[in-house]
């Protein structure tokens, strides 16, 4: 959890009295890390899917690096099952 106290760090400086209003955006950039354990996001695992940062509405991915990825084949298994729930 380095990257969390880095970012705690870094969004509560200079406002101790409001480090609740730094909360969500915390839990946000945790939720799209990569877990060195699974190498995957808890995004992916929970939800199936990357969720759209606003970085990744300004500076999309090529296209060719966003298909064709090779996945773990349970988190391929949890993205169809979670697409079936929702159908």
């Amino acid at each position: 959890m380095q990257c969390g106290a880095t970012c705690k760090d870094d969004r509560t400086a200079g406002r101790q009295d409001r480090w609740d209003e730094c909360v969500p955006f915390i839990a946000v950039a945790l939720r799209a890390s990569v877990n060195r354990n699974t190498g995957f996001t808890t995004n992916r695992l929970m939800l199936g899917c990357e969720v759209t940062n606003p970085l990744d509405l300004m500076f999309p991915l090529p296209r060719a690096a966003t298909e064709g990825s090779s996945l773990d084949p349970y988190v391929t298994l949890l993205e169809q099952d979670l697409q079936q729930a929702h159908a």
